[in-house]
């Protein structure tokens, strides 16, 4: 079975651990992944194991229950108290614990307490399994490709977020942005970046007094267009400054042309 409870039981009188082993054999859901005898012993399986469910006596030599929860690394989702004592009762709900088992108790006072404590940690497991969800959330966006204009103090850029790292690159060093598949390109001096983006998006974050596009595949720099020929009665293409030629569609040519003006 898939995220079984793990469970650790602690008692200093044998007769009551392995009772206590006996009934948790019977769940089928959960694991017994130690039983000790003594708060030492159970501070280092605790530690080790991290386990959802604790059933821990109070009174022990040496060190007692309480003094088991205060050095530990992290308390189980759900802490059953199992003592021959009332006394304790009260502390015993001042450190949180989900259910104080005054021995003897009935078999159903037993698996009463484990309902519960089934319940508190699948609670907590759904509060981890959001935070990790979340974290994870959090850490892909930091790493998600992105793109975006700033223009500030020190003058206009364009500030790519791709692999983990951000450039910020000066407008007038992108030269034209290329389609490619499910990503675009977008070409600075010799090199390029490669984002996952769609050109229509590109159009947006881009400023529209500096690029124009003028093909479904291609936005372009104005500032680095040196020339648009007429290479036929319908082809045309930009020469960019770089000696690049890029073609232009008839969809967007006359928007080429009219920035011209």
């Amino acid at each position: 079975m898939k995220n079984k409870i793990t469970c650790i039981i602690v008692d200093d009188e044998k007769e009551a651990r392995e009772g206590l082993a006996l009934m948790v054999s019977k769940i089928e859901d959960i694991d017994l992944v130690g039983v000790c005898s003594n708060g030492i012993d159970a501070i280092y399986s605790i530690n080790e194991y991290n386990p959802d469910l604790l059933l821990l006596d109070i009174q022990m030599s040496q060190i007692n229950g309480f003094e088991v929860l205060r050095h530990i690394k992290k308390h189980p989702a759900a802490i059953i108290f199992v003592t021959a004592y009332d006394q304790y009762a009260l502390q015993a709900f001042e450190v949180h614990a989900l259910d104080y088992l005054l021995k003897p108790f009935s078999d159903h006072r037993f698996y009463d307490a484990i309902d519960r404590a089934r319940e508190k940690i699948g609670h907590r497991r759904g509060r981890a399994e959001i935070q990790a969800l979340l974290a994870e959330t959090k850490k892909n966006e930091r790493h998600k490709d992105s793109v975006y204009y700033t223009k500030g103090a020190s003058g206009e850029k364009i500030v790519i977020k791709t692999g983990g790292n951000i450039h910020l690159v000066p407008v007038e060093e992108v030269r034209y942005v290329e389609a490619y598949d499910y990503y675009i390109k977008i070409h600075v001096h010799s090199n390029y970046f490669l984002i996952r983006e769609t050109m229509k998006n590109m159009m947006v974050k881009l400023p529209e007094n500096i690029f124009v596009r003028i093909h479904k595949s291609y936005i372009v720099n104005l500032n680095c267009i040196a020339e648009v020929e007429n290479t036929s009665a319908t082809d045309t293409k930009v020469i960019l400054n770089t000696g690049e030629q890029v073609k232009v569609s008839r969809t967007y040519k006359m928007e080429l042309i009219e920035r011209f003006k």
